[in-house]
């Protein structure tokens, strides 16, 4: 403040009076021809104009000038210290903003390598510059790393671009599938009371959209509600029915396979065949002369597995011909060629002059098939295994599920189709039903009965409308 600034102006004046008075001393009178402390300058001419002068006006000049000059660079001095102290309070109170980001981003422990690799790169180019032979070698590496991270950033954008159209592709075909599954569910609704036939394939085309749209997102909330939406009208619509049994003929012992036989019928029972009408009218029987496992009869002839292995028999003249080594759960021929259902593999014996070839495996790769599993052919082979139907072609095994069935299937045995039907039907043991399931493997109707379960060889004839089935030792019969 004021007060303290005059008490230090006068403490400078008397500093200066008291280095006067010693310069004084020091320095003698007669040789002066110079201001005191090279403030005023007196010349040796102008000495001898004032010689009169007196000591103490000498002595006041010294201590006016020296007093005005240290209080005039006292004042700047406290007016610096001045300025720079209200810096400091302004540089406290309002901090650079660069600096603050800067503080900001290292609290953060943030780094930027791409700015600190292209520093790099530009003091490289000082030294070399200055003839620094190893920044050369640090210059490169530092350019390969700068092309690495454009490589990366590079990769990262082209892979999210390919990523963002891919979700794209997903979701517009998952909103195909949802609306196509809609709409079909939607028609089928619709007419269910007029046409339940018709609304069951509606709904079954339906359901293979939505498992389509699943497949794509499989814990979406909308399409899993319209899926239980369609299941629903799935059993709503199911068409089963109940089947009530004749008795078409009675044998002397059980059968083990029934099998057409032309325009007749031919049962096996474990030492004949026993062939008779459409009408349960015996038209031959011919004996075996061993025990016998499974039948089937083609062109006139029937073939067997017995305890030899396999057994053909004219049903002509009942002669018997030994046909090779095999054993199996079942047997079938379809045009001229043998199959055997085995554990695992099925065998095929081909025709070939003077009898048959040695069996060959059919399947390219081995499976596991169960005791009871039996099988049908009618180009493909179709193999009934557990609560499964396998289906094989050329050896080779194909997709077939089995859909729109409005409850799980229990054990399959039996089952049965030709090259002149669209259909496979299959018993379900577990259920005591037979299942009429499409060649598509969309499930379409079911007969249900007691007699299912006892079962040990089924025939349909869709031309008549009838199916037959071998149970002990008789032969039933039903409308389909």
């Amino acid at each position: 403040d004021s007060s303290q600034m005059a008490a230090a102006v006068v403490a400078v004046k008397s500093e200066g009076a008291s280095h006067v008075e010693d310069v004084k001393k020091s320095t003698p009178r007669e040789n002066e021809d110079t201001k005191v402390s090279g403030t005023v300058e007196i010349s040796s001419s102008e000495k001898d104009e004032k010689v009169g002068t007196s000591d103490e006006e000498t002595i006041a000049v010294g201590e006016d000038a020296v007093g005005g000059r240290d209080e005039a660079a006292f004042v700047q001095k406290a007016q610096e210290d001045e300025n720079k102290a209200k810096d400091g309070v302004d540089r406290l109170e309002k901090p650079d903003v660069s600096d603050v980001e800067q503080q900001t981003r290292d609290e953060a422990g943030f780094k930027n390598p791409a700015k600190g690799i292209l520093k790099a790169i530009f003091s490289e180019f000082k030294k070399i510059g200055r003839g620094d032979g190893l920044a050369i070698l640090r210059l490169r590496r530092n350019l390969v790393l700068v092309a690495l991270i454009f490589l990366i950033i590079l990769g990262a954008s082209g892979a999210l671009t390919i990523k963002n159209k891919r979700d794209k592709e997903v979701l517009e075909k998952f909103d195909n599938y949802v609306l196509a599954a809609s709409a079909k569910y939607d028609e089928a609704v619709a007419i269910l009371d007029l046409n339940k036939s018709r609304a069951r394939e509606i709904l079954v085309e339906a359901e293979t959209e939505v498992g389509r749209a699943i497949e794509l997102k499989p814990k979406d909330s909308r399409v899993l509600d319209l899926k239980n939406k369609i299941s629903t009208k799935l059993k709503e619509s199911e068409n089963l029915s109940k089947v009530e049994f004749k008795t078409l003929i009675e044998l002397s012992s059980d059968v083990v396979s029934l099998t057409g036989a032309g325009k007749n019928l031919a049962a096996f029972t474990k030492d004949e065949v026993v062939e008779f009408d459409r009408l349960g009218k015996k038209v031959d029987e011919t004996g075996t002369g061993e025990a016998v496992s499974r039948g089937f009869v083609f062109d006139n002839k029937a073939f067997y597995l017995g305890e030899g292995g396999i057994e053909r028999v004219d049903l002509a003249s009942d002669k018997n011909e030994d046909v090779g080594r095999g054993s199996g759960s079942d047997l079938a021929v379809f045009v001229g060629n043998i199959y055997i259902l085995a554990g695992d593999q099925i065998h095929k014996y081909v025709p070939i002059e003077g009898g048959y070839s040695q069996s060959a495996d059919y399947l390219s790769a081995g499976e596991s098939f169960e005791g009871n599993s039996r099988f049908a052919i009618d180009g493909s082979i179709w193999v009934t295994k557990g609560s499964s139907v396998l289906n094989y072609l050329r050896g080779e095994r194909q997709s077939f599920e089995i859909s729109a069935l409005s409850s799980l299937p229990g054990k399959f045995g039996e089952i049965y189709t030709n090259s002149d039907s669209d259909n496979i039907y299959v018993v379900d043991v577990g259920n005591s039903a037979l299942l009429v399931i499409g060649k598509d493997g969309i499930y379409k109707r079911a007969y249900q009965a007691g007699e299912f379960t006892k079962v040990s060889d089924v025939v349909i004839d869709e031309a008549a409308g009838k199916m037959y089935l071998a149970v002990g030792n008789k032969i039933l019969e039903a409308d389909l």
